[in-house]
């Protein structure tokens, strides 16, 4: 085979301006050809991809189990305050009300917390996923919880509470960085939207139990208040979750091929890949691995590689497009109202007159679920894709909240057929948030960055979600105390600018390779058009392009 100096050339292009790559990276004539062929190619079906590569798609899952302790996290937080023996634990006793209840400014304090240290993780897994490697971010995660979780368990006080709540919060937020970064790096792109939406699949489930188990523990334990069997066992469930998680991954989990190569460890990658998929041929490996190599190359020919990616470098050049990418699918659903439903569906449950507030949780969470398992079918059906998902989503829960304000207006707040009508539309939200922002925004995320930014871009977008989430929760009550659910006109007027937004600048990525999609944005093809136009692998320096690189053999 003749050998191109394609590779040599790459390696002194990019020394020049870093030194950071070698030539275990350079491909030859042949494999860079190849390699470009089966980027631009079409894929084959979802289907297909999940029968011909089972023990990725077996690693993905154990991986994305993971969601399922955010999930119970968020449901935990929220549910124990309606536990007397944790309210007696954690509170004091209410002459007025002659119960025991937690401090309102302690909750306060609990969720502050908790929302600072998700987002100073996530600021952190982008610099330790790069640094060290995906998995052991992920194991770091996995002791994080594990301490978290027992010091739940064995806090004596609010304070040992507190310093729980700053555990997890640490925890969860590596957790949204490096997962999704992960499952993104291994997983075919024919089925990597499912992969990634799976984390909002997981996290409604984790919810649901955590609603269903704290109920059945309060109704088998909490008439004795000095039982703490009733806020105990809940927590007991949050240390199963990462137990079957971490067990799964132990066995399964192999280091991401993409770190690998960016690291200049092909040998490694090969391994790797070798485990993900140990029935390829050694040659679809190859084939494989010169993908990831060859995507890396393309990058590097418009900007150096240097070894450690800045976050400045995510907002500048097409990279700000792409940033912006990442991260406003997901983000649109905080701006659009997202924790005035889920952080206080309870106010519209009392509003509705539901003696049972469980029985509207479940409802909600259900409709939730069975939204994300319509949107899996939904997300790589080109005719559909990752964008209409978004769109109609962020307009469905954009309309939801005129609807809430319309109610109130109407018929005000005493009216039993207006209860009803609070928690349809609390359901319909529930089913559009997650088919858009949930599933399809996730994907977004994992998906849209360049191979050497794809931590600090993910870590961008979830920390974008954690202050614009934690900020709407600070001021949804004094906007319920001053207008009530006309609060839903506010989140309305900000619903259609978002729709605005999606529409002029989000492109639609269904079933690119990452090879095409960094095509795409160095050119910088208009958003409207990223769907129809056909990707050449015909990119970045001049002097670098393919077509000048690649002599007749």
């Amino acid at each position: 085979m003749k050998d191109l100096d394609i590779g040599k050339d790459m390696s002194d292009h990019v020394e020049k301006a870093g030194g950071a790559w070698t030539e275990t990276v350079a491909l030859s004539r042949d494999d860079f050809v190849q390699a470009q062929q089966d980027t631009l190619g079409e894929g084959i079906s979802p289907w297909q991809a999940i029968r011909s590569n089972p023990r990725a798609c077996a690693t993905i899952i154990v991986v994305q189990l993971n969601g399922i302790i955010l999930g119970l996290e968020y449901a935990l937080l929220g549910g124990l305050v309606g536990v007397q023996a944790f309210c007696r634990t954690m509170g004091s006793y209410d002459d007025a009300t002659g119960a025991y209840a937690v401090a309102d400014n302690t909750l306060s304090l609990w969720g502050g917390l908790f929302g600072l240290m998700q987002f100073l993780g996530q600021l952190f897994a982008g610099w330790f996923a790069d640094r060290f490697g995906r998995t052991w971010c992920i194991y770091l995660m996995c002791l994080n919880v594990y301490l978290g979780v027992m010091t739940e368990v064995l806090s004596q006080n609010k304070y040992d509470y507190l310093g729980a709540k700053i555990i997890m919060g640490s925890a969860t937020g590596i957790m949204q960085v490096v997962v999704p970064t992960y499952v993104a790096e291994i997983t075919p792109r024919e089925i990597r939207g499912i992969s990634i939406g799976l984390f909002a699949f997981n996290l409604s489930l984790g919810s649901l139990i955590g609603t269903v188990v704290t109920y059945g523990a309060n109704q088998a334990y909490g008439a004795n208040v000095f039982d703490n069997r009733g806020w105990k066992v809940p927590l007991y469930v949050g240390l199963a979750a990462p137990t079957v998680a971490l067990v799964g991954m132990l066995l399964l989990m192999p280091e991401s091929p993409y770190w690998y190569v960016l690291k200049n460890r092909v040998s490694d990658a090969r391994r790797s890949l070798k485990r993900l998929h140990p029935n390829q041929t050694e040659e679809q490996i190859d084939r494989i691995c010169h993908e990831l190599q060859y995507t890396v190359l393309k990058e590097s020919d418009e900007q150096a590689a240097t070894k450690d990616a800045s976050y400045l470098e995510c907002l500048r050049g097409p990279n700000l497009k792409r940033t912006f990418s990442a991260l406003f699918p997901s983000l649109a659903q905080q701006l659009v109202g997202n924790q005035l439903v889920q952080s206080y569906s309870t106010y519209f449950f009392g509003i509705a007159g539901l003696s049972n507030s469980l029985f509207g949780s479940v409802i909600v969470t259900v409709v939730g679920l069975a939204s994300a398992v319509i949107a899996f079918f939904l997300i790589e059906w080109k005719k559909v894709g990752r964008w209409h998902l978004v769109f109609w989503g962020v307009a469905g829960i954009t309309l939801s909240m005129l609807c809430i304000g319309i109610i109130d207006s109407a018929a005000g707040t005493t009216n039993s057929h207006a209860g009803g009508g609070y928690v349809a539309f609390i359901a319909l939200f529930n089913a559009a948030v997650t088919i858009g922002p949930g599933v399809a925004g996730w994907a977004y995320c994992g998906e849209t960055a360049s191979a050497r930014l794809r931590a600090k871009t993910a870590t961008l977008a979830v920390g974008s979600n954690a202050i614009i989430g934690t900020t709407t929760n600070i001021v949804i009550p004094f906007e319920l105390t001053a207008i009530g659910p006309k609060t839903g006109y506010m989140f309305f007027g900000i619903g259609v600018i978002s729709c605005v937004l999606i529409y002029l600048w989000i492109p639609d990525i269904t079933g690119r390779s990452f090879s095409q999609l960094d095509e795409l944005f160095e050119r910088r093809i208009p958003a409207r058009k990223f769907k129809d136009t056909v990707c050449t692998g015909v990119y970045g320096n001049e002097h670098q392009k393919p077509e000048n690189k690649i002599e007749s053999v």
